[in-house]
């Protein structure tokens, strides 16, 4: 049990530092785009100006909807919550305190607590995670039904 505890905080620690970095990422390279387009206009004018804008801002709409369809914001905030509720456990099974304070340390009594709490949380993220994708799905076709 504690292996697979382990490797889960292991894998949503890890997921959520991927997560941030590219939504942190993407987020900058829009801003800095967004900032450079009205400077195109005012050194520059005429036809090439129109066009260096017109494509820096589509670069920006382009980014954005990368960062949107694999919702690096939304995954960075969910995946680390969980890590920290999974670390918690983890602190909690090891003192034993909490819901773990009374039971003998490390004893099938507390490693059953410790299943039940760590399968609620991943059972969390879940709900969460496939709401996201229903969510997704409903905003998908309700668009492609009011073209």
């Amino acid at each position: 049990m504690l292996t697979h505890l382990d490797s889960q905080i292991a894998w949503y620690d890890e997921s959520a530092i991927h997560s941030m970095t590219w939504h942190f990422r993407l987020r900058t390279l829009q801003i800095l785009t967004a900032a450079v387009i009205p400077v195109t206009q005012v050194f520059v004018s005429g036809v090439a100006a129109r066009i260096t804008a017109g494509a820096l801002a589509a670069f920006v709409a382009i980014v954005q909807g990368i960062d949107s369809l694999h919702h690096y914001g939304d995954h960075y905030a969910n995946w680390r919550a969980t890590a920290q509720q999974l670390w918690r456990e983890r602190f909690l099974f090891a003192a034993p305190a909490g819901p773990y304070k009374g039971f003998p340390a490390h004893g099938s009594e507390a490693l059953a607590t410790l299943a039940d709490r760590v399968d609620a949380i991943e059972a969390q993220e879940n709900r969460q995670w496939h709401s996201a994708v229903v969510k997704d799905e409903s905003a998908t076709l309700e668009a492609s039904r009011t073209k």
